[in-house]
């Protein structure tokens, strides 16, 4: 995983090396098997940049987690996919792909509470398995999101084997959390960019508790 700053080099290179400390020693999280395919465009999704994605893309991913898994397809699209809302990942065995598609944080979708673009989460007592993101560019908007609370490109919680695969996070408060409960994740050749608080956290602060083992 990659970090971009505009701060001290020195601090890129810690968060680098801190992230393969944290992560070298996990098996690499397996891919959402199974052949069921759902384009979000036929859930309802356009892609034009304006109107709000976060209801279709939601109701494949529910589709997809109530057919006991699937890949939940993002076409490519010039203009992104813009959600007003947190598009969540509450049941295992489920990819997000979208090499060429870009998921934007819509301009004021945080104020006043909180609002991370992707939630992959279980439960404590039922923590969810074999989670995919790949290849999307998520733009979480952060500068546009008055008085937010602490937003997140992606937010991992009490999940195991979950691999972010090749994504790119732009603008984000803080990029990537891997928090409380998660277990055996990986992000592997992935870019956070334009980050406020922190690119990547393993820390589990804020809503997220105290961290995660593997």
């Amino acid at each position: 995983m990659r970090v971009t700053t505009p701060a001290d080099p020195i601090v890129h290179r810690l968060a680098h090396r801190f992230l393969l400390v944290a992560l070298a020693a996990t098996p690499l999280a397996r891919a959402a098997p199974g052949p069921r395919e759902l384009s979000v465009l036929e859930h309802g999704a356009v892609a034009d940049g304006s109107t709000d994605d976060a209801a279709a893309i939601q109701r494949a991913i529910d589709t997809a987690i109530a057919a006991g898994g699937g890949r939940v397809v993002l076409p490519a699209s010039p203009r992104p996919y813009l959600v007003r809302s947190t598009l969540r990942v509450h049941g295992s065995r489920v990819e997000l792909h979208g090499p060429g598609a870009t998921l934007r944080l819509a301009d004021g979708a945080g104020n006043l509470r909180t609002v991370d673009v992707i939630e992959i989460r279980g439960r404590a007592d039922a923590p969810i398995e074999d989670v995919v993101v790949r290849g999307l560019t998520i733009d979480a908007n952060h500068v546009a999101q008055r008085f937010a609370i602490r937003p997140r490109g992606i937010d991992v919680d009490h999940a195991r084997r979950v691999l972010i695969d090749r994504v790119t996070i732009r603008r984000p408060w803080v990029g990537l959390t891997f928090g409380l409960g998660a277990r055996d994740c990986e992000a592997r050749d992935c870019v956070v960019t334009g980050w406020d608080n922190d690119g990547f956290s393993v820390s589990g602060d804020g809503v997220t508790g105290d961290g995660v083992t593997g």
